[in-house]
């Protein structure tokens, strides 16, 4: 299928809006993680992923904004955009993520799905306040590459010719067939934001952010030590008002929770499944006062 000169400014907006944009994110998700800047590393590795996965169904004839006979617009939800994703991708998306050869430490196996899913959990918006606390491991930024290097090369045309339009004497290959073939094929890669944070006149700082320890965007970057760990934060609401219900405390600890639920429940935005958890633990929480 020939690329249209609409279709190539419609191209050239997504890439701006979406494609630059989630290029910075990851970067800038890669960096939290190496200083273990736990929640701002989901949260930018939420945005980067749901921005890239956006622009592969826009450039794609799909819309950003629903999925075609639904109602309820994907939002920053990156389980709902996904299985859009994968029907477009077809076998371009890999089912597992399996432990590199060159890494040696322990790898929880997991399908593509289930990462994104942990992912968009941990960095979903009310997070930033620590609501449901978090959990990452330390083989999650490999993790991390792997997903944006399966769903980056997807950010192109899929079914459209790889030179827009057929001219005498070149092949009729579509981008999916070029990728296909040529598994470290990157569209969009020459001239993009994740190039020019990577130049090597570039900043030092984001250059080895960027390309430290990801061995599928950069194997033959010099690595360094990877200093990071696991990390885990329990939800300060669960520590302060659900524990002590669970705990059964009575008396004056309960009447402290209940105060202090209270002042929780009126004055902070929060989910409305916390907001009832909450008040259910509050409520157990008076009949022991």
């Amino acid at each position: 299928m020939e690329i249209t000169q609409q279709q190539a400014l419609r191209n050239n907006i997504v890439y701006d809006m979406y494609l630059d944009t989630a290029d910075q994110n990851y970067v800038v998700a890669r960096w939290c993680f190496q200083r273990n800047l736990a929640l701002d590393f989901l949260w930018n590795a939420t945005h980067c992923l749901e921005k890239m996965m956006k622009a592969v169904l826009l450039l794609n004839g799909h819309s950003g904004i629903r999925a075609p006979g639904e109602r309820q617009s994907y939002g920053h939800d990156l389980e709902r955009l996904l299985p859009e994703v994968s029907a477009l991708a077809g076998d371009l998306l890999p089912d597992l993520l399996i432990k590199p050869t060159e890494i040696d430490m322990h790898w929880r196996v997991e399908t593509v799905e289930q990462f994104v899913g942990r992912i968009s959990d941990n960095g979903d918006a009310h997070n930033r306040y620590q609501v449901y606390g978090y959990t990452l491991h330390r083989e999650d930024l490999y993790k991390f590459d792997r997903v944006v290097y399966a769903i980056r090369r997807l950010c192109c045309p899929l079914d459209s010719y790889l030179f827009g339009k057929i001219r005498h004497g070149q092949p009729t290959v579509t981008f999916r067939e070029q990728l296909e073939r040529q598994a470290d094929y990157m569209p969009h890669l020459v001239g993009s934001r994740f190039a020019k944070l990577t130049d090597p006149q570039a900043s030092e700082e984001l250059r080895h952010a960027a390309l430290n320890h990801n061995l599928i965007f950069a194997a033959d970057y010099d690595h360094g030590e990877l200093r990071c760990g696991s990390s885990a934060l329990n939800p300060v609401l669960g520590r302060r008002i659900l524990l002590p219900d669970e705990q059964g405390a009575t008396g004056e600890q309960a009447a402290e929770t209940v105060e202090l639920a209270d002042w929780v429940i009126e004055n902070i935005a929060l989910p409305s499944s916390v907001r009832s958890q909450l008040l259910e633990a509050r409520n157990r929480l008076a009949t022991r006062t």
